[in-house]
């Protein structure tokens, strides 16, 4: 988030995990009464958290006409997706590499 000294709410209550030095200067984030907002002194630079699941997030400011952030999801959205290779299948690639071999090497033989 970039936020230049002022209030802002979301609409469901919210975290501050960090904030520091940004390219326009930095500033503190003061968490709101409700939890669900700041005021900061200066330019705030940081991550903030919203807990839970949505579909849409909304938020009120008090000045400043523009912002920056970054919306993004903690781990995968749906089900976990298989790791690894399936062993029958290994085994298969494994087993017919070792045919290939052993004709080779009988081949070899032969001549």
């Amino acid at each position: 988030m970039s936020w230049n000294g002022n209030t802002v709410a979301f609409n469901t209550p919210i975290e501050i995990l960090s904030f520091g030095r940004g390219f326009w200067g930095n500033g503190t984030p003061i968490l709101n009464a409700e939890g669900d907002g700041f005021f900061g002194s200066g330019e705030v630079h940081g991550v903030i958290r919203l807990p839970g699941d949505f579909t849409s997030i909304s938020f009120t400011h008090t000045s400043e006409s523009r912002h920056g952030f970054t919306v993004g999801v903690l781990g995968p959205a749906g089900p976990e997706p298989p790791v690894g290779v399936p062993e029958p299948g290994t085994l298969l690639l494994l087993g017919s590499g070792l045919v290939g071999l052993a004709r080779f090497a009988w081949g070899y033989r032969k001549s």
